[in-house]
């Protein structure tokens, strides 16, 4: 069972606690340190990855297509994934996929994107980062809070009021003690003496309040601003990897299909040259019977059987280990049989500026490099935002009949201390300038690989038409020492080196188009193009067979 994971634009619901400028200002120191390696990121020198593959194109259907007989099963040992979690991004992939057992490149490529595990990690990155900056997007509006309480209070305990008694009586004898009207003696021990001691407190109720607070960073220096930029030139960096890793495996994918066409045809000739071989090792021994050959031509022409039956199995294995590779790609429990054959265009190539303009016009790492960019600026703009003044809007109000209620503007400006400004926006500034440089830096190495690459898919189109002579020659020198054979002119051993010549002609002919073909995918990638490569694969006018050889016929 083949998996594909697909993903919504459901906004998850977030909340913020407190966001006075204290927190916001948290929030955004700690992204700011999470992004301090924005410009210490390294840029690759010599990028080998490309674009978003075109999804309008359809597959075409083989005319030997076969259903497939077996589903792609969770094998054990996969991860186990939580699917309590949804915030936008469906845990992993659930749906079926049926890949069919015959596949060419282009149905090869759509159901790839389907079932790769690392396509879906990085839409869930894409997502994750993007879901980051939409959060913030309401940083720079109030905030409200409502605030409610519910209580029960309950007291139970007595007050020692002897020394307030004492303290009473003393207070009021020494103020009667001058009067001219006569009092009775310790006067005040008389009036206080009704006051009980120990008092009883008994208190049992219920008491309930509500209240409505507001904050309103109403200036912060254009922190939320520069955070949201920042924020937003991550999500386009995790898309430009996201294009990169993409365009990298679509070239890895169509490496391992041609490769394993190769190595395919490599065991069929190898087979096929073994098959002959035999046959004149046979004709070889009945001749010694006959006393025709001696038995050193004899046990030359065994050697010679011994060594094509070795590398008819060494080319059968190297089958046999490329079409695992290829089937472990597609992550199929079968055998994946390509259909789409080797080929060459015999065509000029366009000329080295057209490939170097595709490049400039399509490579991710343009865009990478475009998004660091935008970081450098976000968090510079972020280090000046520390130097200015802030204005924060509050108020409070209870709920309820006469309400107490507070409101104000609280405005804060650091003069002196922290962090210094001079280095720190030298440091930004840098940061801006690294960035600029890299854009630089990646322009010469990407227009070097278009250039090398293009060499290259030039050079093995030479080389494979060149081969036709050997081919050529090869056949006819096969027929002439077969006739001399027959005649007694030729020993048998010159006809098996023939024809191994012959085989090797046509294996090296076949390596040569592979050749082509893995130069021109790396091309159509350094264009960030790689689905291009399809094109260029239709409009060829030389083709060699596809070849499948099954399991039980190694």
């Amino acid at each position: 069972m083949q998996f594909s994971q697909t993903f919504f634009s459901k906004k998850p619901s977030c909340y913020f606690a407190k966001p006075c400028q204290h927190a916001l200002g948290a929030l955004c120191f700690g992204l700011l340190l999470t992004s301090s390696a924005i410009a210490q990121t390294d840029i690759p020198t010599v990028p080998n990855t490309d674009t978003v593959p075109n999804t309008d194109v359809s597959p075409n259907k083989p005319q030997n297509a076969e259903p497939t007989d077996t589903q792609h099963v969770l094998p054990v040992g996969e991860p186990v994934f939580d699917t309590t979690i949804n915030n936008g991004v469906p845990f992993p992939p659930m749906t079926q996929v049926d890949v069919p057992s015959y596949l060419t490149l282009d149905q090869a490529q759509q159901y790839f994107t389907q079932i790769s595990p690392k396509v879906a990690s990085d839409n869930a990155n894409i997502v994750s980062n993007e879901k980051q900056a939409e959060a913030t997007a309401n940083l720079n509006k109030p905030v409200i809070f409502l605030g409610a309480t519910a209580s029960h209070i309950h007291i139970d305990d007595e007050l020692d009021t002897s020394k307030l008694k004492d303290g009473l009586g003393s207070m009021i004898n020494s103020q009667t003690g001058n009067l001219s009207i006569p009092l009775p003696p310790n006067i005040g021990g008389m009036l206080t003496n009704p006051i009980p001691n120990p008092y009883p407190v008994n208190v049992d109720k219920n008491h309930t309040s509500a209240n409505v607070t507001v904050l309103w960073s109403a200036y912060n220096g254009g922190k939320t601003k520069s955070l949201t930029q920042l924020l937003n030139g991550r999500a386009d960096e995790s898309r430009a990897d996201a294009d990169l890793s993409l365009d990298e495996q679509y070239t890895t994918l169509t490496k391992r299909y041609f490769q394993a066409q190769l190595a395919i045809m490599v065991a069929y000739l190898r087979t096929q040259a073994l098959g002959a071989i035999q046959e004149t090792d046979h004709a070889a021994k009945r001749a010694l019977d006959v006393g025709l050959i001696s038995k050193v031509e004899r046990l030359e022409a065994q050697n010679a059987l011994a060594n094509a039956e070795y590398e008819n199995s060494k080319a059968l294995n190297d089958a046999d280990l490329a079409m695992t590779a290829l089937q472990r790609t597609m992550r199929t429990p079968y055998r994946i049989k390509p259909t789409s054959p080797l080929f060459v265009s015999s065509k000029p190539l366009p000329d080295l500026s057209y490939f170097q303009a595709q490049a400039k016009q399509h490579h991710p790492a343009f865009q990478k490099v475009s998004a660091k960019y935008e970081q450098a600026k976000a968090l510079h703009a972020f280090s000046e935002s520390n130097f200015k003044p802030t204005v924060t809007v509050f108020g409070r109000s209870e709920i309820g009949n006469d309400p107490n209620w507070i409101a104000g503007v609280s405005a804060n400006w650091k003069l002196w201390g922290g962090l210094d400004r001079g280095a720190s926006t030298e440091s930004s500034l840098a940061k801006l300038h690294q960035a600029e440089f890299s854009q630089i830096e990646i322009t010469d190495n990407i227009m070097l690989l278009v250039e090398k690459n293009w060499q290259s898919v030039k050079n093995a189109q030479r080389n494979y038409l060149s081969l036709n002579t050997n081919i050529e020659l090869a056949k006819e020198m096969l027929r002439f020492r077969q006739l001399g054979f027959k005649e007694g002119v030729n020993t048998a051993v010159e006809v098996m080196q023939a024809e191994a010549n012959l085989e090797k002609a046509k294996t090296e002919q076949a390596k040569s188009a592979n050749d082509y073909i893995q130069a021109l995918a790396d091309l159509m990638q350094s264009c960030g193009t790689p689905l291009e490569f399809n094109r260029y694969m239709q409009d060829a006018d030389i083709r060699l067979p596809a070849i499948y050889l099954d399991k039980n016929e190694q």
